[in-house]
């Protein structure tokens, strides 16, 4: 429903819970068709629903959850005859001590992305650096990324069945 709003400038709708009659929606948003689809998930049922619905998914946790949950969301597009590399994969990053501080240095922003680029991550949302490290964000911006993106994301490579572990999915530890 949100994506008929969202394409048309009027739009109706007949669904189990909902039901529109020409509801406009007005002014039409600025990128066509819609904005990105982004939806959050962790858990096997609502990484089937961003499979089937998202243009980006985004999460939080660990290179190593991140990768399974990656592998689930590899299957499910599978299953739907969705081409994989069509979904962004997004991380939701904060620094919670200076350990995994990704502005501490240019080498500790690398530190940081590396194992998620690794476990298949193509984007990251990371807070905001300190006022004393904005000399690192301004490095990153001007040298980091733009190898980053020269250098392209590989293709993923599709598992040929479900993943093991989907059936005894846990909570990650930092879930809130």
């Amino acid at each position: 429903m949100l994506d008929l709003l969202l394409r048309q400038e009027l739009s109706s709708f007949e669904g189990r819970y909902y039901h529109l009659r020409e509801a406009p929606s007005r002014p039409a948003p600025v990128q066509a068709p819609r904005p990105p689809l982004l939806l959050a998930a962790f858990g096997p049922r609502m990484l089937r629903t961003v499979a089937r619905h998202a243009d980006a998914w985004n999460a939080f946790g660990k290179p190593e959850e991140m990768r399974e949950r990656n592998q689930l969301l590899d299957h499910y597009c599978t299953e739907l005859g969705r081409d994989p590399n069509s979904l962004t994969r997004s991380l939701y990053c904060w620094a919670v001590g200076p350990h995994d501080d990704p502005w501490a240095s240019v080498q500790a922003f690398h530190d940081v992305i590396g194992p998620y680029l690794e476990a298949g991550i193509n984007q990251f949302l990371i807070d905001q650096p300190r006022d004393d490290q904005l000399a690192t964000l301004e490095r990153v911006a001007t040298e980091v990324l733009p190898a980053l993106r020269a250098a392209g994301a590989d293709e993923r490579e599709l598992l040929p069945t479900q993943p093991g572990r989907s059936a005894t999915w846990s909570r990650p530890s930092d879930y809130v």
